[in-house]
């Protein structure tokens, strides 16, 4: 293999630009693709490598035999498109092993369309992998254009073009007779994919009471006349070929995420081999929200779950439980939490802690973390990914805000804030991840090993948002030790401010305050101790929300 790729070098190199990405084929027989990869960077191109597999148990086999290996992207090809299974596969198994950002590429190059039937039948497919996030989708390019000219496939991927702006998915309104609608969103745009079934046209209603901006196309994109909406409900004759309906809010959003909480909690309550091993008041809380989603308490449920984040996100790095049981129930927190966020705006119910309060004590936990982390890249990748997830999450609230669903956008900040949260844990672990023996693969579906069934209690952190705090019947005492040990705090707190005053101040020839960043420092507590706005701060030192501070930095405080 080395001869072989040290004689394209010379291609790679004068044609590395134009290279999207490598693909290395995986043989289970053969134990060569972490040298493959290692060969293709000695290149020194920058492109990203792909490992193709043909289903998700050669993934297990890849990983198996690759644990170390810093999986960027993997291609799951075969002679037919497999299931949208195959790919959720991949990705709770990319998870398990800490590969939170994996880009999964579908591709069937075999794959020619015989019928009208087989285009329709593509769309529902790319609509599917996108719902278990998958990346991209690959066909024959052939397909779209040879040297005749445009094929027939350029017509369907116009209308799915056109149609297509909305990023997420929401979740799936089930219907009778074999319909189904896929909802997918960005801010309160949504698209609602309508599928229909193999038998004749049929009549569906969709719930679109309060939205705005319906606009109906068929597959090509094509505009159709919306109907007449009759008592809130949207009539529509779908047969064999997809519709698009886009719109603005509305109930629709409500109603999908009504639907998805359902599914997400039944499907993880059925997970015996997982939820035996977390608390049962844990797996209650789940069970609750999934009959009760939009009930009496929903609020206080919605804040109660995500307090289980930090507390579980510390299990996972000091391993009290397997990865096979924490990392399952932390992304159902996190995806039952967001369908929650959906429903919290339908039930108009203002949050006591307004959003900008939020916001703000969710980035001095980004700084907090950002200049006390350290080590190397790969000890920090948990952590990392989890700033990651912080920032959409930040991001995303800030676009819910200006399209005017304020309370979804301050449920979402919650949930960034208790993402937050687990920084600390996740940075705190990194050294016991790394120096700890590798989990075994488990496939989803499979029996975990008899460890993971020991009931272990988590421990939740101490801290609790103005909200929980609001809708809880009585606090719980505090603990003779929680009690000594405050004591301890408030008598070290003047010893502290007096430490401080003691502190020499170096200036710089303007007169202009120079401070060296210390461990635990962030940009919102340096302004805070210098009496000057955070803003003045970043803005004098070229510094945005998201910079990192170093240990030793100068950074300028300009005199009043």
């Amino acid at each position: 293999m080395a001869e072989t790729l040290e004689s394209i070098k010379p291609v790679v190199q004068s044609s590395c630009e134009h290279i999207l990405r490598f693909e290395v084929v995986y043989d289970p027989s053969k134990a060569e693709s972490a040298r493959a990869a290692e060969l293709i960077r000695e290149t020194g191109c920058p492109a990203g490598i792909s490992f193709v597999v043909n289903n998700a148990a050669a993934f297990a086999a890849l990983l198996g035999q690759n644990s170390t290996l810093p999986l960027r992207h993997v291609s799951l090809a075969g002679d037919v498109w497999p299931a949208a299974s195959e790919v959720r596969r991949i990705r709770q198994m990319a998870v398990l092993q800490g590969l939170e950002g994996l880009n999964i590429h579908v591709i069937c190059p075999a794959w020619h369309p015989k019928s009208q039937q087989s285009y329709a039948e593509f769309l529902q497919r790319f609509f599917e992998y996108k719902a278990e996030g998958a990346g991209s989708l690959g066909i024959n390019a052939a397909l779209i254009a040879d040297d005749m000219g445009t094929q027939e496939m350029m017509a369907w991927l116009n209308g799915l073009s056109l149609r297509c702006k909305a990023g997420t998915y929401v979740g799936t309104l089930a219907a009778k007779d074999g319909k189904s609608t896929m909802l997918f969103r960005t801010g309160a745009s949504w698209l609602a994919v309508i599928f229909g079934s193999e038998k004749q046209s049929a009549g569906l209603a969709l719930s679109v009471d309060g939205s705005l901006n319906l606009e109906l196309s068929d597959a090509f994109g094509n505009p159709l006349p919306v109907p007449e909406i009759k008592e809130g409900k949207l009539p529509l004759n779908t047969g064999t070929m997809p519709l698009y309906l886009t719109g603005d809010g509305g109930v629709i959003l409500g109603d999908v995420a009504l639907q998805q909480a359902a599914r997400l909690s039944s499907e993880f309550l059925a997970k015996k081999e997982i939820t035996d091993a977390l608390p049962p008041e844990f797996s209650q809380l789940v069970k609750t929200i999934g009959a009760e989603p939009k009930g009496a308490g929903c609020r206080l449920r919605f804040m109660e779950l995500l307090r289980y984040l930090p507390g579980l996100e510390e299990a996972l790095g000091f391993r009290t439980l397997p990865r096979q049981v924490v990392v399952p129930a932390l992304m159902l927190i996190v995806d039952l939490a967001r369908s929650l966020a959906v429903i919290e705006e339908d039930r108009a119910e203002l949050f006591v802690e307004p959003l900008p309060d939020i916001m703000s004590k969710t980035e001095e936990l980004q700084s907090l973390y950002l200049t006390a982390s350290s080590g190397s890249s790969r000890t920090r990748e948990r952590s990392d990914w989890i700033l990651s997830e912080v920032r959409r999450l930040l991001e995303e609230a800030e676009t819910l805000e200006k399209t005017g669903r304020k309370i979804e956008a301050t449920a979402v900040a919650q949930i960034a804030y208790w993402r937050a949260q687990c920084l600390k844990p996740a940075s705190q672990a990194e050294t016991v991840l790394d120096t700890g023996p590798l989990e075994p693969l488990v496939l989803p579906g499979e029996a975990p090993a008899e460890a993971a069934t020991v009931p272990v209690p988590v421990e939740l952190p101490p801290v609790k948002p103005e909200e929980a705090v609001k809708e809880q019947a009585a606090p719980q005492a505090e603990t003779p030790q929680k009690e000594e040990a405050a004591k301890a705090d408030k008598k070290a707190e003047p010893e502290k401010k007096e430490e401080a005053k003691e502190e020499k101040v170096e200036r710089n020839a303007a007169g202009d305050i120079v401070y060296s960043v210390k461990k635990g420092d962030n940009p919102y507590l340096i302004a805070q101790k210098y009496g000057v706005s955070l803003d003045d701060l970043l803005k004098w030192n070229k510094l945005t929300k998201k910079s990192r501070l170093s240990i030793g930095q100068k950074l300028i405080i300009k005199k009043k």
